[in-house]
């Protein structure tokens, strides 16, 4: 029976089903036309059989129930990816254990001996890649050395080599390739990393300060330059080291966050020798002063005793001005013995502030009780030995009392009867700077246009407010406003409100002042002008 004379089932009206022929499903089916890579199926198949005969089947079939169709779980992945699906168990393979093949083999003998060079053997100017070069040309004929890579541990940089045998390391321990000599190679252990690394650093640290109480806005490449004339040596290395600005909680500033930076920074500085280091910490210098302030100076190395001996001992100094300075506290440094001072960082509602004074420990008094309180510049100041410093007021500064029970009569109360205690200032009687009021009446038309061209030149197209512009207001002068500065929140500028709402919709052009017309191209009387 050939596979064109297999019977095909037909459904019938009522369900039943009855075998027929091809020949008779063809005549009874419905007509089909045919495409045309069927056309071409059908004209080969004419060509090779010319004549095609069917022979009916006449035995009888048993109806089988097919099988139903299995869903691919694994449809439309690689097969890389498909999992193996075992649907037969596996077949029982007898499996001999040996255990005898690797006992005469250890695995010591398969180890990489490891030899390294020091970073500090090559020349400064040249780079990883040029010294790793250097290295594979100089092992060129011994197959031995096979590996080469540079390494750093605890920033100390050391270049390995890897060897296949020991005896090669220690044939190059003891004498090194011609190209390298007189570079030396070491065997790669921990314990002649470390002392390296200790070796290095040691010698590092004898030329390392550390500089406090710097102003957090202040340039310290100036200071760089003024360590290196002051010690006669050069700088060839510092790192700043600042704190991050302290959020305040529960407060914001038009939905950013409101921010208090730090009223110092640190700079750590490192010379290229010793004599630098020894300029401050034998001769005994403790502090340096630059412009109008005061860095302490002390060693690298927190644990170094000359550190502990500058840390350790100090007076602490309360209800002090707002713009004290080192200068203003001199002569009571000087009765105390004191070796460096430095301030407390003060904010927007401080009335006063703090000081320490650092002293040499020869010079604390260590069974003292008590402290004393002083007048300065018409307020009461308190002193006492820092093993004795405790809370103190925060409006006062005496440590006699809360700040909640301070009885300073110098306050003001507002409508809901709260008391705003008045801040403390040095009178340093400095003349006030102000216009002549003859000449502020008569060029008041030229302020106005300079006032403009200033505010304008400060707005920014994404900053809506400035800081007021005046021309004949002045604060109370403080001085040391590089060490304690204000943080006072920044106000919209109403010198031209009618410019505001213009300015805020376009922040991209410029409004001129509504009186004045400017001509452009009139530069010659603008310079006469200015």
């Amino acid at each position: 029976m050939t596979p064109s004379q297999s019977p095909s089932p037909i459904c019938a009206a009522n369900n039943t089903i009855t075998d027929m022929t091809m020949e008779e499903a063809s005549s009874t089916s419905p007509t089909h036309i045919l495409s045309h890579s069927e056309l071409e199926i059908t004209s080969r198949d004419s060509q090779e059989n010319d004549i095609h005969t069917q022979t009916p089947i006449t035995e009888n079939l048993t109806f089988m129930d097919e099988d139903p169709k299995e869903i691919n779980t694994n449809k439309g992945k690689s097969p890389e990816v498909q999992t193996a699906t075992q649907t037969n168990p596996p077949k029982s393979i007898e499996i001999t254990v040996l255990n005898d093949i690797f006992n005469n083999t250890t695995q010591v003998s398969y180890k990489a001996h490891k030899g390294f060079i020091p970073r500090d053997s090559f020349k400064p100017n040249l780079t990883n890649n040029e010294i790793i070069n250097l290295l594979k040309t100089s092992f060129l004929n011994d197959s031995n050395a096979y590996k080469f890579e540079v390494n750093t541990t605890s920033t100390y940089r050391y270049f390995t080599i890897f060897f296949k045998t020991r005896d090669s390391l220690n044939q190059y321990i003891e004498n090194s390739p011609e190209n390298l000599k007189p570079i030396k190679i070491y065997e790669l252990t921990n314990t002649a990393i470390n002392v390296l690394i200790e070796r290095k650093l040691s010698t590092m640290d004898q030329a390392v300060i550390k500089i406090m109480d710097i102003p957090y806005n202040y340039d310290t490449s100036m200071l760089i330059k003024h360590l290196a004339l002051k010690t006669n040596s050069n700088v060839i290395d510092h790192k700043e080291i600042k704190k991050p600005p302290r959020k305040i909680p529960n407060r914001n500033n038009h939905g950013r966050l409101f921010l208090i930076k730090p009223a110092y920074k640190q700079l750590i500085v490192q010379f290229d020798k010793k004599s630098a280091y020894d300029y401050f910490m034998k001769e005994n210098y403790w502090c340096l002063e630059i412009e109008n302030f005061v860095i302490r100076i002390l060693p690298g190395n927190q644990n170094d005793a000359e550190f502990k001996k500058r840390t350790s001992k100090y007076y602490k100094i309360t209800g002090l001005p707002l713009n004290t300075t080192h200068m203003d506290l001199n002569p009571l440094i000087k009765h105390i013995y004191g070796r460096t001072c430095t301030f407390t960082q003060t904010t927007k509602s401080s009335t006063m502030k703090n000081a320490y004074v650092y002293v040499s420990p020869d010079n604390y008094p260590e069974d003292a009780t008590g402290g004393a309180s002083l007048d300065f510049e018409g307020h009461k100041i308190y002193t006492m030995p820092g093993h004795l410093a405790g809370k103190t007021c925060n409006i006062c500064g005496s440590p006699l009392h809360a700040t909640n029970a301070c009885d300073d009569k110098n306050f003001r109360t507002d409508n809901n009867n709260r008391k705003f205690f008045n801040k403390r200032f040095i009178d340093r009687k400095e003349e006030k700077i102000t216009i002549n009021e003859t000449h502020k009446n008569r060029y008041n038309h030229i302020i106005t246009l300079n006032s403009n061209k200033k505010n304008q030149q400060s707005k920014s197209p994404h900053n809506d407010y400035t800081r007021p512009q005046s021309t004949d207001q002045n604060t109370t002068p403080r001085s040391g406003s590089l060490l304690y500065p204000r943080h006072n929140r920044l106000q919209r500028n109403s010198n031209h409100p009618d410019t505001d709402d213009n300015h805020n919709n376009n922040n991209k052009h410029t409004i001129p002042h509504p009186n004045i017309h400017y001509n452009p191209q009139d530069d010659s009387s603008s310079k006469r002008i200015t």
